[in-house]
């Protein structure tokens, strides 16, 4: 998978993606999703499933690219 520039395109409300943003010289890659409950801002995930809130990182971040999550592992 590749990073997609912001600048190109965004992903699809509410699909969960990786977002890289940046942030008083700190980087961050955090499981996000646009959220159309919050006027299309970026909320993210606190690691449960379904469980999204804005965030002052995102809110005040530079969010340059973001990809889609990828496969989930095989499990046997």
């Amino acid at each position: 998978m590749t990073w997609i520039s912001v600048e190109d395109r965004l992903p699809e409300i509410d699909q969960e993606v990786l977002i890289y943003l940046e942030k008083d010289d700190d980087k961050y890659i955090v499981v996000a999703q646009l959220s159309k409950w919050c006027y299309n801002q970026w909320a993210y995930s606190y690691g449960l499933k379904g469980f999204y809130d804005l965030d002052p990182k995102i809110e005040d971040a530079i969010i340059t690219h973001w990809m889609p999550l990828p496969d989930k592992p095989e499990i046997c």
